[in-house]
């Protein structure tokens, strides 16, 4: 305690309170050592007060996997004084969460014996909030599956991939025959059932690594990475087969057609998607439930 507040407790036992009532999480260290804490610390990772005082670092909070990253963050902070970061904390039980981390230099001194201030703010709900409002900007609306924005990101990437490791890369366009029929009948609603019964049936296809979009009004891409002409056409099959094979309610029975492109990533990705798309129209053109390869 300072001459300060040994000369006015009222004061100190003032400051105190604040401290104890800040909804963040306080943590004093020294000497790379916990010296303080307030009670929100305790309520944000499920530590006692007598589990966090007198730790050493690493403290209980650092979750192990984050170590070699809180390392060099504390080193930024020892060489500007403060500092500041977003990463994953560890709460008694082991749980995870994503939190702001603030630290800054409480007193005067060199190295590591300096006091500082370490501020924890869960913003695990803030997180969790834009990841979801991420993904919903990332998809179609009415069959959640992948826009086509979205989508074309995707497929750049891959593309990149498959021309940085030399690997195939396909991309398969399906367009459902007869959907114009279904609209013309029931209208939108009745058009808006298939496309979301299209895309469950389509969409329990699709294995890690692939990606699936709505990218028109009737019209599903599909990323098969590695794939290779068969192997690509043996995937459209399951997915004409999973179309063509049930009736769809209301709708009766819809097959599909599709234009495969097969590339090693010597073309970009929006000449793999014209040439896929050009596929397609062909495929169409034939009278539909047909499947071209490029």
């Amino acid at each position: 305690m300072s001459a300060e507040h040994r000369a006015n407790p009222e004061r100190a036992a003032f400051l105190d309170a604040v401290v104890q009532a800040l909804p963040e999480g306080l943590v004093v260290t020294a000497d790379r050592r916990i010296v303080e804490v307030n009670a929100a610390i305790c309520a944000i990772t499920g530590f006692g007060k007598d589990e966090l005082i007198d730790a050493s670092f690493p403290f209980p909070f650092f979750a192990p996997e984050t170590l070699e990253r809180v390392e060099r963050f504390m080193r930024e902070v020892q060489e500007r004084g403060q500092g500041e970061t977003e990463i994953q904390l560890m709460r008694k039980d082991d749980s995870r969460f994503t939190a702001l981390v603030s630290v800054g230099t409480a007193g005067e001194g060199d190295g590591e014996d300096v006091p500082r201030v370490i501020v924890v703010r869960d913003i695990s709900r803030m997180a969790d909030r834009e990841r979801r409002l991420a993904e919903l900007a990332a998809k179609d609306e009415l069959t959640g599956l992948l826009n086509k924005r979205s989508f074309l990101v995707n497929l750049a990437g891959e593309v990149a991939r498959a021309r940085r490791h030399s690997r195939s890369l396909s991309l398969a366009i399906l367009d459902l025959d007869g959907f114009k029929r279904v609209n013309d009948a029931g209208g939108h609603p009745a058009g808006d059932r298939v496309l979301a019964e299209a895309a469950g049936r389509l969409g329990a296809l699709v294995r890690t690594g692939e990606h699936l979009a709505r990218v028109g009004g009737d019209e599903f891409g599909w990323i098969l990475p590695d794939a290779d002409a068969e192997g690509a056409s043996s995937a459209v099959n399951r997915a004409c087969d999973v179309i063509g094979g049930e009736e769809f309610r209301g709708a009766g029975a819809l097959s599909l057609s599709a234009g495969i492109c097969v590339t090693d990533g010597t073309i970009d990705a929006g000449e793999v998607y014209h040439r896929a798309d050009r596929a397609l129209y062909n495929a169409k053109r034939t009278g539909g439930n047909e499947i071209v390869v490029v």
